[in-house]
């Protein structure tokens, strides 16, 4: 760590201390834009820093984790609840959490804190780059078997979710494509109607965080490709289109169903 990054730990944790009696009540919602912070114990962990408060995020990890890091040189957007459970790595546990790390670059969202006698935050992977490190790694989970589609088909609307800023198709927007894909061959699809949205969130300080008005198209077009290369039947006709207005949320899941495409499945 250089002379700088120790300065700008230093302010923080003593910014940190004098504001302990500002911890939030368990079930407080919490939103937040910040830069990441990572502590340095042997297995890293993820914390981030609004009103005063350290929050713990989650452990670093690996792509098959469920908690996928943010990243050093871009700020990120928390949303979470606060849990009832003691602290980890010096942080307020959220839980649930969701971390979205957001697209322009800031080279001051680079600090490290010191392990300073902090243990692991609970994990399921050793500290090396993946897997568990001297012992043997957990069962993956048991596979969910695809629904069924019987007639009489209807209409059907499927929705893929985005992290925040974000038209990058993680799990739930693929799952979700590859379930409308299947419904549209299933039924044969007459058209499908893709419909992409943006959202404004509401954050903690009382501001909203305005995602980028271009971003309701590149979901759009991000999801109709993804259909495309998934296969849907030659005679389907698929028509794409942009929710322009940013769509007003706050609360977790509200803010999640709002940064989304729509596939609306015809048969």
């Amino acid at each position: 760590m250089n002379r700088g990054h120790g300065a700008a730990a230093t302010l923080l944790v003593c910014s940190l201390a004098a504001a302990a009696a500002l911890a939030q009540d368990a079930g407080t919602p919490v939103a937040f834009v910040a830069c990441p912070i990572l502590r340095n114990t042997e297995l890293p962990c993820w914390l981030g820093e609004s009103g005063g408060e350290l929050y713990y995020l989650g452990p670093q990890g690996d792509l098959t984790a469920d908690f996928y890091p943010p990243e050093f040189g871009h700020k990120m957007l928390v949303e979470g609840v606060v849990a009832s459970a003691p602290k980890i790595c010096g942080g307020v546990v959220l839980k649930p959490v969701r971390v979205s790390v957001l697209p322009d670059q800031d080279i001051n969202c680079n600090i490290m804190l010191p392990a300073a006698g902090f243990a692991d935050p609970p994990h399921n992977r050793g500290s090396g780059p993946s897997g568990v490190r001297g012992a043997v790694p957990p069962p993956p989970p048991p596979r969910t078997l695809p629904v069924e589609f019987t007639a009489p088909f209807k209409p059907q609307v499927f929705t893929a979710t985005f992290n925040a800023d974000s038209e990058r198709l993680w799990n739930p927007a693929q799952n979700a494509i590859a379930t409308a894909a299947r419904y549209a061959n299933a039924t044969v699809a007459s058209r499908i109607e893709i419909t992409g949205y943006r959202a404004a969130i509401h954050l903690s300080n009382g501001q909203d965080y305005v995602e980028s008005q271009a971003l309701a198209a590149s979901r759009a077009a991000a999801v109709e490709q993804a259909l495309r290369t998934v296969g849907v039947p030659a005679g389907t006709k698929l028509s794409v289109r942009a929710h322009l207005a940013a769509i007003a949320s706050q609360g977790m899941e509200a803010s999640l169903a709002a940064r989304r495409v729509t596939i609306l499945v015809v048969p």
